[in-house]
């Protein structure tokens, strides 16, 4: 089986500079280039951990 893409969503203190998030959404696209090399495409979504609800709270959709 070959993987063509990846989606990964990491969770970066809301209070990061761009600057930071970029680069460590960077370091997770290569870290996950050098063990997977043949993906096609990689997306990394970072989201604020201040920005998610808690699972305590209730949602409304």
């Amino acid at each position: 089986m070959m993987i063509v893409f990846a989606a990964v969503h990491i969770e970066i203190d809301g209070n990061r500079r761009l600057a930071d998030v970029e680069l460590v959404t960077s370091k997770v696209e290569m870290a996950i280039r050098s063990k997977i090399p043949w993906i096609k495409k990689i997306s990394v979504i970072p989201h604020s951990l201040t920005s998610l609800p808690m699972l305590s709270e209730p949602t409304s959709i």
